[in-house]
C-alpha cells in the first residue's frame, strides 16, 4: 500500500482550485466589460442620439429644444443632434427651449432660457 501524505495533495488541488477561479473570475469581468460597451452603443445607434463625446465643447452656449420631458436628465436637440443633457436641477418640460451653460466631460449642462419679456416705452 502507498501511502500519499494527504496535505500535500489537497494544498496541490487548493491552489489549482484558487487559480482557476481567479482566471475564470478576470475571463468574466472583460466579458461583462465588453457587452457593457456593446449594449450603450446600441442603445445610442436605437435611438438616433450622437453620443455626447462628439465634441462637447462646440456645443457650449448653443441653444435647442427638448425632445424629452425630464427632471435630471433627457434628451435635446441642439444644433440638428439628439444629444443626452442633463439639467441644473430642475425639471424641464418637453418642445422647452434649453441653453448649453455648462460641459463637464461628456456631460452636457442645460437650463432652459427664459423668454424675454417686451419693455413698455
Amino acid at each position: 500500500m502507498i501511502n500519499i501524505p494527504l496535505l500535500a495533495v489537497s494544498q496541490e488541488v487548493y491552489t489549482i482550485g484558487i487559480v482557476g477561479v481567479i482566471v475564470l473570475a478576470v475571463i468574466l469581468l472583460i466579458m461583462e466589460i465588453q457587452i457593457c460597451q456593446l449594449r450603450f452603443r446600441v442603445i445610442d445607434s436605437e435611438k438616433g442620439r450622437s453620443p455626447a463625446t462628439d465634441k462637447p465643447n462646440d456645443l457650449l452656449s448653443a441653444e435647442g429644444v427638448t425632445t424629452t420631458t425630464f427632471e435630471l436628465s433627457g434628451i435635446a436637440n441642439i444644433n440638428g443632434k439628439k444629444v443626452n443633457v442633463i439639467s441644473e436641477g430642475e425639471m424641464i418640460s418637453k418642445n422647452t427651449r434649453i441653453k448649453v451653460t455648462g460641459v463637464k466631460g461628456n456631460r452636457i449642462v442645460v437650463k432652459p432660457v427664459k423668454p424675454v419679456k417686451p419693455v413698455k416705452p
